[in-house]
């Protein structure tokens, strides 16, 4: 049974929201892709965690010439790194939970 993982406080948070505003929804959003990875990594399918692209169209890796933005893992090794060991996963989820 999977552990409840809301998201991190300010993961959700938007300029003219009060603190705290869209906390529900953006933890409901975080645990279905926590839940995702783990039931993938479950089928035995390895997963790994990619980069996101921010409101304003750029990637999170930061690179101002990302040619693939959110396309593209975050892990130094890229696929190579790509697991299905439940620890790992949350681990990842925990620190990129974008």
């Amino acid at each position: 049974m999977t552990q409840y993982m809301p998201a991190p406080a300010g993961l959700c948070a938007s300029d003219g929201d009060p603190p705290g505003a869209r906390q529900h929804e953006c933890d409901i959003a975080h645990e279905d892709t926590v839940r995702q990875a783990l039931a993938y990594a479950a089928r035995g399918w390895p997963v790994l965690p990619v980069h996101s692209v921010r409101a304003d169209g750029r990637c999170t890796c930061s690179r101002a010439a990302c040619t693939a933005p959110g396309k593209h893992p975050r892990t130094r090794r890229g696929v190579h790194d790509a697991t299905s060991d439940e620890h790992i996963i949350r681990a990842w989820w925990l620190r990129w939970p974008d």
